[in-house]
């Protein structure tokens, strides 16, 4: 293991605010204190005591930024051996980064006595956590898509399987938009094993395969509609393909990323 593991946002708290206190530099830089103190406890009682608190204030009335950053695959390990898995763990450690940022949002809201009025925009933006998390809701979508697919004997659920093909590849390409967000090898070694463990409970090729083999339904299709049996055909290989590429990139992913942690 690296003597240094770089950091990543775990959880982000940001505000904008119909109000001048951003010209008041010492009322300012007290409730940079205030806020630090506060998110900072919380951050650490909820992700462990290693976590680092960046408190960013930004003219335009006052916009406000709560960064939370730190060891992500550490933070995951440790849920891992209390949950047991890596998709418990993430989604765990996905809604206590929500409830983080809001009860920061809503600290800063109390602590500079702002009304609704004046509360031009609050949001709670995703960290290392809750990007995890999304991929992982997709990806059981994408898989309900799998599982509930038919033999594509019409050009209309034909198009349906081509589109669940199209948004496994583009959950691939979230994926590739994740990784390049990570600072070290670590958390990429971490999250690496755990959606290849997802992905690997895809069906490896559709469900309807062995059916449009068949010599009865091949013979069918070929006699009136060549080119669709071409087709389905072709959307069958595809997505058996596409399942096997993200598998060997998850792969090459975590086998890099042990290597250039040393391992």
């Amino acid at each position: 293991m690296a003597n240094y593991i770089k950091s990543e946002v775990l959880a982000e708290a940001y505000t904008h605010l119909n109000i001048e206190l951003f010209e008041d530099k010492e009322e300012l830089e007290a409730l940079r204190k205030e806020l630090t103190s506060f998110f900072h406890e919380r951050a650490s009682f909820m992700f462990g005591g290693d976590v680092d608190i960046t408190v960013m204030f930004e003219e335009g009335s006052l916009r406000t930024k709560i960064i939370a950053t730190g060891k992500a695959a550490l933070i995951i390990g440790g849920m891992v051996s209390t949950y047991g898995d890596f998709r418990s763990s993430v989604v765990s450690l996905a809604n206590d980064a929500v409830s983080l940022a809001q009860a920061a949002n809503m600290e800063v809201i109390f602590r500079t006595k702002t009304p609704h009025c004046d509360r031009l925009r609050i949001e709670k933006r995703k960290g290392v956590f809750g990007r995890v998390a999304s991929l992982l809701s997709e990806l059981d979508a994408v898989a309900k898509e799998v599982h509930e697919s038919q033999l594509p004997a019409t050009p209309v659920k034909l198009k349906r399987v081509n589109e669940t093909v199209d948004r496994l590849l583009a959950w691939d390409a979230d994926v590739d938009k994740l990784f390049s967000k990570f600072e070290g090898p670590e958390t990429e070694a971490c999250v690496s094993e755990g959606l290849l463990a997802e992905v690997n409970k895809l069906h490896r090729n559709m469900p309807w395969l062995k059916e449009s083999q068949q010599p009865t339904f091949r013979a069918r299709i070929a006699n009136s509609e060549p080119t669709h049996a071409g087709q389905i055909a072709a959307a069958g290989a595809r997505y058996s393909a596409s399942v096997k590429a993200i598998e060997k990139k998850l792969k090459d992913r975590m086998r890099n990323a042990v290597a250039a942690n040393g391992g």
